[in-house]
């Protein structure tokens, strides 16, 4: 009887962590808004991300996967479009991403990682209620 209950819990605290990562995550502030990331996490596994700074943007989407040591791992590349949806996306926003990126979910806010997996804690990007992307 305790192994179920001990399983229970274990199962709907991790359910409940990984409810916690959906939504929209920026480093946009009045002092910040030259350099601007945004990621997108939907309920279904899919994200959206873009990077917009002085003449760059980059734009990318894709699956991602969350580990047991909230480490979000962003997939690009990976997404439902099909190749004409991709190129008319790229040629109208920018420069589209592919490979992997790396985030660590840590009090409610995603925190860059170094390749080495240190923290950048200059580049946190805050939960937001809603992001605007350049290309709806």
């Amino acid at each position: 009887m305790k192994q179920t209950m001990l399983l229970l819990s274990l199962i709907s605290f991790s359910g409940f962590g990984q409810k916690q990562v959906f939504g929209c995550y920026t480093n946009y502030s009045e002092k910040n808004n030259m350099f601007v990331t945004k990621i997108q996490l939907n309920e279904d596994g899919t994200f959206i991300y873009e990077f917009v700074g002085d003449l760059a943007h980059n734009w990318g989407d894709g699956i991602y996967q969350i580990d047991t040591d909230q480490v979000v791992m962003l997939k690009f590349g990976e997404s439902d479009l099909d190749s004409i949806q991709r190129i008319a996306q790229s040629l109208s926003s920018g420069k589209e991403i592919f490979g992997t990126k790396f985030y660590a979910f840590k009090e409610g806010n995603l925190y860059p990682l170094k390749k080495d997996g240190t923290l950048i804690k200059r580049a946190r990007l805050v939960k937001k209620e809603y992001c605007r992307f350049r290309n709806e």
